[in-house]
């Protein structure tokens, strides 16, 4: 768990639930102290699946203050269980400059060309850092958060839908550090709309990474945990992953209070209207790591 005074609070659970009848090499279970900041826990899978399931779930909701629940669904758990992975991330921060929430409004965000809904528009002005990826149609927008400005998100808006459907396929790494580049990004006073939204998906992430080469770990023939237990009978049974994000208008008093002094208005230089599908990620700025990523298809 990381938390930097008023400007972000992170916290990344990940904790590994075994099998009480495994007998778990001394070796592996030092190692997942040491990389995982928690020894392996173990549980009756075997005899109580169902209690089992519920005492993870439960402490996955306390460890993310209630926002994270249920994180592993009905039967995904069963006496033949071996080993449960749990992967949360409960994340929340202040804007730099927050909106204002007398200034949100109702107004559409357009799904397709034939389908909008209304949803709360939130609506700022100030200097922003923006780039304008014109090969690719895609203007990119950083709001920092708080007064360190350590981590910020940044919003991927896309030209329309077609140039939405490429992003989803051919995003990487690569472009993004390229195109949120300090050197790329340029600070402009603009008017910002973004809509108030909130988002808690799930994701079975077995498929995932078997396609990535993980297929044998979840095979009760194939798998070799060699390193974990020494007789060959544990298997990877699924990776469940969920995460919770809420974006609204709020920040810090002192946030509020730094933005709010402000000696002469001027007319912004153009505007960021984010009223369609959008691709967001937050980072943490001095290492350039990705912390979330995801994309709004519908506040």
């Amino acid at each position: 768990m990381m938390n930097h005074g008023n400007d972000y609070q992170l916290n990344i659970v990940k904790k590994l639930f075994g099998e009480q009848t495994f007998k778990f090499l001394q070796s592996y279970l030092d190692a997942v102290n040491n990389f995982y900041g928690a020894p392996l826990e173990m549980v009756d899978f075997l005899h109580n699946p169902e209690i089992t399931r519920q005492q993870i779930n439960s402490w996955i909701q306390q460890q993310t203050k209630g926002k994270i629940q249920n994180l592993l669904p009905e039967d995904s758990v069963s006496p033949n269980t071996a080993l449960a992975v749990a992967n949360t991330l409960y994340f929340l921060a202040n804007w730099t400059a927050p909106f204002s929430e007398r200034g949100t409004t109702k107004a559409p965000f357009i799904l397709t060309p034939n389908e909008q809904v209304i949803v709360n528009m939130m609506n700022n002005e100030g200097i922003f850092n923006t780039n304008n990826i014109n090969s690719h149609g895609i203007t990119i927008l950083e709001l920092p958060y708080g007064l360190t400005k350590a981590l910020s998100m940044f919003i991927l808006l896309p030209d329309n839908n077609t140039v939405l459907a490429k992003m989803d396929k051919g995003i990487s790494y690569e472009k993004l550090s390229q195109w949120t580049s300090s050197e790329n990004m340029n600070l402009n006073h603009i008017t910002v709309q973004l809509p108030r939204f909130r988002m808690e998906q799930r994701f079975s992430l077995r498929k995932i990474l078997s396609s990535l080469g993980m297929s044998s770990a979840f095979s009760q023939v194939r798998a070799n945990f060699s390193g974990m237990e020494k007789f060959g009978k544990l298997y990877l049974s699924d990776v469940y992953h969920k995460t919770f994000i809420e974006v609204n208008e709020k920040g810090t008093e002192a946030a509020s209070a730094t933005a709010g002094v402000v000696s002469i208005r001027s007319i912004p230089d153009g505007e960021f209207k984010a009223d369609r599908p959008f691709h967001f990620f937050i980072r943490h700025n001095r290492t350039k790591c990705i912390l979330l990523y995801g994309k709004l298809c519908k506040p």
